[in-house]
């Protein structure tokens, strides 16, 4: 019977431990834009980190002054075309989404809206106190 129950415990045990065997495999298809992008954002994470540990070892000494200016300028033009490609390929331009902001924020102001000076919430022209944080606004 103690022999039974041992030998249901094992079986149980190693059910539980493979598992993570039996589970379906995603595969990113690297072809694929979210599978290209997703190597890209590695690629610029590690070059980042590249970056970095480069930094760190110029100031402990362990790389010249000269070695140093040199592999910085190849890390930083590396991961500045690579932020380029990221941002070519997710349709986002910065100065496109900022001049968005910027015609939203004058519609705003021409319509009669003020923001607060505290929080920048917006605020209608009648009012006397930031609806957002209760800061008292100038007349």
């Amino acid at each position: 019977m103690n022999e039974l129950i041992l030998i249901m415990i094992m079986l149980a045990s190693v059910a539980y431990i493979s598992q993570p065997y039996w589970r379906k495999r995603v595969v990113v298809n690297s072809n694929s834009i979210n599978g290209h992008m997703i190597d890209l954002i590695d690629k610029r994470d590690c070059l980042l980190a590249q970056i970095k540990e480069l930094e760190f070892d110029h100031e402990v000494g362990k790389v010249s002054a000269e070695d140093f200016a040199e592999i910085n300028a190849r890390y930083r033009t590396a991961t500045i075309n690579i932020l380029r490609r990221i941002d070519s390929m997710s349709g986002s331009n910065p100065t496109q989404k900022l001049e968005k902001e910027l015609r939203k924020l004058r519609t705003q102001r021409e319509n009669g809206m003020r923001f607060c000076s505290q929080c920048g919430h917006s605020v209608g022209r009648q009012s006397h106190f930031c609806p957002d944080c209760g800061q008292r606004l100038p007349k």
